[in-house]
């Protein structure tokens, strides 16, 4: 008998261990382990198990945490209790393999209910920036002869905001006009926010022989407006969101600082529905005559923030419902709430088709597919303009629209709810 080869071994036990690494790795209790969240939110009062893990890992946790196990010992559930009539804020979890190595540290936090009343509203948006943006340069004509941009020369470019003009501060772009008109030979001192850096830049305008007026070579704006939808509000401090996304720059896509901002009254007139490859749109409606409902704030990757006014009209601050954790989506149906003609806010059926498991705030969560018939024969599915639009699980606001799919627009991401209150309140 001839003796083994042992490479052949050596080999042959290298393929062992990786098809039983894979098979490990690809496991039950592996799986659900990596998907556990490092930050989990569970609503205070709830003691409902939040946590299953099988063996071979286990739970332990101090004593604002209860551990138990099924009759077989194999699986773990895990809820928060009240210790001592004391309310519990924040507790940790450590799970170990087989009982003795530590592989993750899971931060329980316990929240009271937040209750706010959805929107679905369609909004007119208008934001004047802190400054003034630059959304491009362009050469000048000098007796006949094209001549490069002074702005480009100073090294200004598309994206870039202008915060102060010789020691001005700008409040819109006429005012760094008439700066340059009174700038000694068109000398102009500009302080420019770029990505969040402050930078400070020197610009020669060119006088125009024509007209004798100083030219910069730039194109500016200090405003702009649109459309979109409210998601919610708190119906006693008035603090809202809306969107689901930041305001940006059509053309340069710079998100906009705020100086002032308004929510206006708006009424849909149409929509071009979406295909695949082409965008749908929602068509609005406001004018300087349209009922102003509230000041915004700010403007960040999860919308737009700010007050109302007062009553905003066509919501019930009544109808209040309580703001879902991200460990509560489910796939399956669900319903979206959104003004898309003249009927008002509807709600529409969807069905959550994937969920990513989230601990800290970030915006594609859960991917929705629409399914209601109305709906999709009016606008194929979701358009530019539902953007806010709240999304309702199981009785409780779970998320909020923010993109559609490009080439399905029967398909778009949705942000857990919780990381647009956690704005309106931290």
């Amino acid at each position: 008998m001839k003796p083994s080869n042992p490479k052949s071994v050596i080999r042959c036990m290298s393929w062992i261990i990786c098809v039983f690494m894979l098979l490990f790795y690809y496991s039950p209790g592996v799986q659900t382990l990596i998907n556990i969240p490092t930050d989990i939110y569970v609503a205070e009062g709830d003691t409902s198990p939040f946590l299953t893990l099988n063996e071979p890992f286990k739970v332990s946790g101090d004593g604002e945490v209860s551990v138990s196990s099924s009759f077989d010992q194999r699986i773990s559930e895990v809820t928060v209790r009240k210790i001592n009539s004391g309310k519990v804020e924040h507790t940790t979890l450590d799970i170990d393999l087989f009982g003795l190595i530590p592989v993750k540290t899971v931060n329980v936090h316990v929240m009271p209910p937040q209750m706010v009343a959805p929107g679905g509203k369609p909004i007119g948006v208008t934001i004047h920036m802190k400054g003034v943006l630059v959304v491009g340069t362009s050469n000048l004509i000098q007796g006949g002869k094209e001549v490069d941009s002074p702005a480009a020369l100073a090294g200004i470019r598309a994206g870039d905001m202008i915060l102060k003009a010789n020691g001005t501060e700008l409040t819109d772009s006429a005012q760094l006009s008439v700066i340059c008109q009174d700038a000694p030979d068109g000398v102009m001192d500009l302080e420019i926010s770029r990505n969040g850096e402050i930078r400070n830049v020197t610009l020669r305008a060119q006088m125009d022989e024509e007209d004798q007026q100083y030219r910069m070579g730039m194109w500016v704006r200090d405003s702009t407006s649109g459309i979109g939808t409210l998601s919610f509000f708190d119906p006693v401090t008035k603090r809202f969101g809306a969107l689901g996304h930041a305001v940006n720059d059509i053309d340069t896509s710079t998100t906009l600082s705020v100086r002032k901002g308004e929510l206006i009254e708006s009424e849909i007139v149409g929509a071009t529905p979406g295909a695949q490859g082409k965008p749908g749109e929602l068509h609005g409606s406001f004018h300087s005559g349209s009922k102003r409902l509230g000041t915004i704030e700010e403007n960040t990757e999860y919308g737009i923030f700010g007050t109302l006014y007062g009553d905003i009209g066509g919501l019930s601050e009544s109808e209040l419902l309580e703001i879902a954790y991200p460990s509560e989506a489910k796939l399956g149906s669900a319903y979206i709430l959104s003004t898309v003609d003249g009927g008002g806010v509807t709600a529409y059926e969807c069905n959550i088709v994937k969920i990513f498991s989230q601990s800290s705030p970030a915006q594609k969560g859960m991917v929705i597919e629409i399914t209601d018939e109305k709906l999709l024969s009016i606008t194929g599915g979701i358009v530019q303009g539902m953007s806010g639009s709240p999304l309702i699980q199981n009785g409780k606001l779970l998320g909020v629209v923010t993109h559609v799919f490009i080439n399905n627009p029967q398909k778009g991401y949705c942000m857990y709810a919780l990381w647009m209150n956690k704005e309106i309140f931290d």
